[in-house]
């Protein structure tokens, strides 16, 4: 559309941020303030349509006048009849889909109170923009911006949302509706009133509770391929307990997650304020309106805070502080015995009264040298240190500075001659303070990272450092894990390995040199979904008996598998491990070099020796596209959707071509560079050449072609149905028109005149032969009225009588039908007309005719079901339910035709109110007899 340089108003355009079907965003520069904005320019087609462009302007308007914090301001837009652009502040974050994605790609998933955060700025964005008339459609991730915090020691990013308003004009345009056929939204994050056009401020929140699910959980509930899936999935299904994903949720998250997307909206939060409250009702006057302030109330001396470590305070012994999920002192217990016992007996050394704490929890032991190691004593939930679970029986460091976590409680070891002046402090929640040496707190940098990848700029002294405040976070392996202030540590999402980065070195204890470490080979490479073997050789260089075990760290713990057991070595004395690296074959295992650290470790968990490795991952190039839609009419835009599955970035060029080359394609001919995991959605123009003057529509076949840089092809067929200018039916009817005309002027030329009643005296006077016109005016009338009234009579009546598109049905029957009569099938359900109307007695202008969620086709020839009943057999599930849901652990689906598939006298239905499997016999609900 427009060039980087450009100029648009007084705005020059610098580079392009992102093209959708609407429009194309650009970065600018205002000419006259001399900032930076974000320029929305929508397509021309918008801009030279009357009614489009007066809803721009409306919706504008009403976007303009919104000013909350977590929504983009809009500063001015433009609308003429040539051009229509919206000028914004520009968000230089990122959305929240880059970050999700990034989180993805490092096996994370979001902290339980980073959602939370998010999902309150968006509720209380929600509620100012209901409260203003304000609906905006089409809540997801990519809707959602972070922008960069400035304040220190919160988080690193506060959230806005944009694109209010232009979710309504693309409904407008009709552009979804007329070429997809479906209504306005984004599949997986649609309500289910959408589907039937009734949508209000309860669908936002509906489509909240999706964004909810997706942050806690890092899938999506559902993953509807098509429309007629996401009414299914939407309408009757519901999502998986997020408990089950994540067996760490906090327990009153789920209700409020489930009613946000219960299906009647009556049942949901009614508005965004109910569920921002129901989220953290401490925050609830974030959603009240503003009090007029108050005067400051003076205090003699400040009151202590609870569940805070008394800054410089010196401890006589080593000290465990237990902390409590509201940030409180639990206890403080010092350690006066070599081994302690915590568990949720009360007989135990540290009993902790919790949920999730088991009777025997875990084992802490003071070493000869005053170090203290950890055990897990097999546990139900787990013991986490500094983020990495505890193995079962395997003894594990507690130095100072790394936070215990047991339950619901935080333990945290304070030692006699810990020095403050050595420590920082870290915040945690409610108040209470843990030690953070300072080679552990992040670097003072300018940039937020999250998977090792910038998405957001931060404060210089954000995250650490001397500058840090009481309330800064920890970076764990790149992640950015929140303050515990704001985020309780027991529900901290846990690395597989501990926070480490290969490409330091390692931790040395006493005795780091005693190990010599060698890898052979120093590289290996590997495909992904392969496996190679590498030679760890380790060598005793000191004068004791030192016990052999390995760790590695910088690699994903499913790349590697590393033997179990212990190596004995004598003094001067090797020995050898073989260890296998086998990267899966997944977008993940990113092709290019890995390096990795060996560590080896004594019995006391402590290095004595370490080493380094290269992982070359090969790459391996593969894709999908899609097409959506499949068929256009006259001309349109289709979307062709390119997925790079592959472990490696690679370029892609699209070409469009015809057999008949009748159509032309318009796209942008620049090759797409697409890294692993990415999809990118390319916007094609396929338009005819010419058109018939007269006669039936033309169909074209196409292909959308994509070819790569690392030699693959695949295509994408669609097809265009071009429409003559004039149907044939115009023919005859100008021929009877021209005949009417004849017949009115032969009408108007032999009409019969009135003689005068008086005659005159004979005068002498020139006369005209008007014979031969006579004739041949009478003979026109009467080739008329024998030959051309009967041929257009007789083509009129062969054309009503034809069956132009071969589907069974005449032109006639078509017109009363209501049906396409130059298409064969016109609902595209691929059943034709005729056959709809003659033989299944479906409607050939709907796919799905009983609405069930199953297209006429699909019940017809694949499932043998009744396309006019959503329920066959009368179970009280619907077909698409039916053919689509599977149950037990065979993952096997009931019989759309039969009432009882397993056979044990009770309705498959029933069975699914009861809890039971509808596929086996075996899981029949016990029926109480009576008496």
């Amino acid at each position: 559309m427009f060039s980087p340089g450009q100029t648009i108003g007084n705005y020059q355009l610098q580079n392009l941020i992102g093209r959708g079907g609407m429009g194309a965003v650009y970065q600018a520069l205002d000419l006259r303030l001399q900032r930076i904005v974000a320029v929305k320019v929508m397509q021309p087609e918008v801009a030279q349509h009357e009614e489009l462009r007066q809803r721009f302007i409306q919706e504008a308007r009403a976007a303009a006048a919104l000013n909350h914090p977590n929504i983009v301001r809009v500063f001015e837009f433009h609308a003429d009849a040539n051009q229509l652009y919206l000028v914004m502040e520009l968000v230089q974050g990122g959305s929240l889909r880059d970050y999700l994605n990034k989180m993805e790609a490092q096996n994370y998933v979001m902290h339980v109170d980073e959602a939370t955060y998010i999902m309150q700025q968006a509720c209380t964005a929600l509620y100012y923009a209901h409260s203003q008339g304000m609906i905006h459609r089409d809540i997801k991730p990519d809707n959602v911006l972070l922008k960069p915090n400035p304040i220190p020691g919160g988080m690193p990013y506060t959230i806005v949302l944009t694109d209010f308003g232009l979710a309504k004009l693309v409904d407008a345009q009709n552009l979804v509706k007329t070429q997809l056929n479906r209504p306005l939204g984004t599949l997986p994050y649609m309500a289910p009133e959408q589907f039937r056009g009734e949508t209000d401020k309860r669908s936002d929140i509906y489509a909240l509770g999706i964004m909810f699910y997706e942050l806690l959980t890092g899938r999506l509930p559902f993953l509807p391929k098509n429309m007629a899936e996401a009414m299914t999935m939407h309408q009757t299904m519901m999502p998986t307990p997020p408990s089950q994903i994540r067996p760490d949720l906090p327990p009153h998250i789920e209700p409020i997650l489930m009613k946000a997307l219960a299906k009647s909206p009556e049942e949901r939060f009614q508005t965004a304020a109910e569920f921002g409250k129901a989220l953290a009702p401490e925050a609830a006057h974030l959603f009240s309106t503003p009090k007029p302030p108050v005067a400051p109330i003076a205090h003699d001396s400040p009151k202590p805070q609870v569940g805070r470590v008394a800054e410089g305070e010196q401890f006589t012994e080593d000290t465990i502080i237990v902390v409590t999920p509201q940030g409180q002192i639990y206890r403080r217990i010092p350690i006066r015995k070599t081994t302690l016992l915590v568990g949720r007996d009360p007989n135990l050394d540290i009993p902790l009264p919790g949920d999730k704490v088991s009777r025997r929890h875990l084992k802490i032991e003071r070493q000869p040298d005053g170090k203290f190691i950890v055990v897990d004593l097999g546990s139900s939930n787990g013991s986490f240190l500094a983020g990495a679970k505890l193995v079962k029986d395997v003894a594990e460091p507690w130095p100072p500075e790394q936070e215990l976590i047991i339950g619901e409680f935080s333990l945290q070891l304070y030692k006699a001659t810990a020095a403050r002046s050595e420590i920082n402090k870290t915040q945690i929640a409610g108040g209470g303070v843990v030690q953070q040496p300072s080679s552990q707190a992040p670097a003072a940098s300018g940039k937020g990272h999250v998977g090792g990848t910038q998405i957001f700029d931060a404060p210089a002294d954000y995250g650490g450092g001397k500058n840090a405040s009481s309330g800064s976070g920890q970076q764990y392996g790149g992640y950015y894990q929140a303050p515990a202030q704001q985020y309780p540590a027991q529900h901290q999402p846990y690395p597989a390995q501990p926070p480490y980065n290969a490409h330091q070195a390692p931790p040395r204890g006493p005795g780091a040199n005693a190990i010599r470490v060698t890898v052979d080979p120093e590289q290996v490479t590997v495909e992904a979904g392969g496996v190679a073997n590498a030679i760890v050789s380790v060598y005793n260089t000191s004068n004791i008996v030192k016990h052999c075990r390995l760790r590695i760290y910088g690699l994903d713990q499913e790349w590697f598998q590393i033997p179990p057991t212990t190596l004995q070595l004598l003094p001067d004395e090797g020995g050898e491990f073989s260890i296998l690296l086998k990267p899966p074959r997944q977008p993940t295992s990113t092709a290019g070099q890995h390096i990795f650290d060996i560590r080896v470790l004594d019995e006391k968990m402590e290095v004595i020796g370490w080493g380094q490795g290269i992982l070359v991952v090969k790459p391996y190039y593969e894709f999908s596209i899609e097409l959506e839609p499949e068929i256009i009419r006259k001309r349109g835009l289709v979307w062709l959707t390119i997925h790079n599955e592959g472990n490696a970035r690679d370029s892609y060029i699209v070409r469009g071509r015809d057999k008949e080359d009748g159509l032309r394609f318009y796209h942008d001919p620049a090759p797409l560079i697409i890294d692993p995991l990415t999809k990118v959605a390319v916007e094609i123009e396929v338009r005819p050449k010419s058109r018939l003057m007269i006669g039936g529509s033309k169909m074209y076949q196409y292909e959308l072609e994509v070819n790569t840089a690392s030699n693959l092809e695949k295509a994408a067929n669609g097809q265009l149905i071009s429409p003559p200018l004039l149907p044939i039916w115009i023919l005859p009817l100008f021929m009877l028109l021209c005949l009417c005309l004849l017949l009115l002027l032969l009408f108007l030329l032999f009409r019969p005149k009135d003689e005068p009643t008086i005659q005159a005296a004979a005068t002498p006077t020139a006369t005209v032969d008007v014979g031969p016109l006579t004739d041949f005016l009478t003979a026109t009338a009467n080739s008329f009225q024998n030959a051309v009234i009967p041929t257009a009579t007789a083509r009129i009546e062969a054309t009503f009588a034809s069956d132009v598109d071969g589907d069974g049905l005449t032109y006639l029957e078509e017109l009363e039908a209501g049906t396409l009569p130059d298409l064969a099938d016109s609902d595209g359900d691929q059943l034709d007309d005729g056959f709809e109307l003659k033989e299944s007695k479906t409607n050939p202008r709907e796919r799905d005719t009983d609405g069930d969620g199953l297209s006429d086709r699909a019940e017809v020839e694949d499932f043998d079901t009744n396309p006019n009943e959503k329920d066959t057999d009368d179970d009280d599930l619907d077909d698409a339910t039916e053919v689509s849901v599977t149950y037990g652990e065979q993952g096997l689906k009931t019989d759309p035709n039969n009432p009882d598939t397993d056979g044990d006298g009770i309705k498959d239905g029933v069975e699914v109110r009861e809890g039971s499997d509808p596929t086996s016999f075996a899981s029949r609900p016990i029926v109480p007899t009576p008496g």
